[in-house]
């Protein structure tokens, strides 16, 4: 779904103590985004304003036509039609929603029909996949560009850090949505993707809620900050 990165406040969890960041202070630190789940690209004009390279990762052909057009007057941002993954050139069945396919997922819904009722899977597709590592191994553009991991990939987030260990390594942030509950089948909870970067030396340093506060369930854009090599 579309989680803009803006001017947002974000608690920073230190023991019972909260603070505060903006999100934008994570672009001042960088020289350049890998957002998978482009959608649109929908977050390019904060990007252009920092001037960084992107590279925009999607799926869907639909929505990955239009970030094409939409990035005709962006030069520093490029987008590449893939489903990220932990598997290289297999083609994946892809879960198409209607809405815009924003919730369109390699993995099939499933808590997610409660959550969201109106949104439906209306067609399945088949989607390349390959690894971050291989991607850079095979075009040969320099991780040394990109500092900031986003992953915007509905249920598959922790497939594709699975996939990215050695890029890992290259990224100073990431910036993560993940929720406490299955919504796709399959789909790793939150408590398994940070226990996955803390094991590849990250710490969470703040939270976006995406679910409304009265709810029961949570999802969440989680940042961390590498620190260890």
């Amino acid at each position: 779904m579309d989680n803009s990165l803006g001017e947002l406040q974000l608690p920073l969890r230190v023991g019972k103590l909260e603070k505060k960041m903006v999100v934008n202070d994570l672009l001042d630190k960088v020289t350049g985004v890998i957002h998978v789940g482009a959608s649109e690209g929908q977050e390019r004009f904060v990007y252009a304003e920092h001037d960084l390279n992107v590279l925009w990762f999607e799926p869907l052909p639909s929505a990955f036509e239009k970030l094409q057009q939409n990035l005709i007057c962006f030069p520093k941002q490029r987008a590449h039609q893939y489903a990220v993954s932990n598997t290289d050139y297999a083609y994946l069945p892809f879960y198409v929603t209607d809405n815009e396919g924003q919730s369109s997922s390699i993995r099939e819904l499933q808590m997610h029909l409660e959550v969201w009722p109106d949104v439906h899977h209306v067609d399945t597709i088949q989607v390349l996949s390959i690894k971050l590592d291989t991607f850079f191994t095979i075009t040969g553009i320099f991780r040394e560009r990109f500092q900031l991991l986003v992953l915007d990939a509905q249920g598959s987030e922790l497939d594709i850090l699975k996939g990215a260990t050695d890029t890992l390594r290259y990224m100073k942030y990431a910036q993560i949505e993940m929720m406490d509950f299955e919504a796709y089948k399959g789909s790793a909870l939150a408590v398994d993707i940070i226990a996955f970067m803390e094991q590849n030396g990250f710490r969470e340093i703040g939270r976006e809620l995406l679910f409304p506060a009265e709810s029961a369930l949570r999802s969440d854009n989680v940042f961390f900050e590498r620190v260890a090599s």
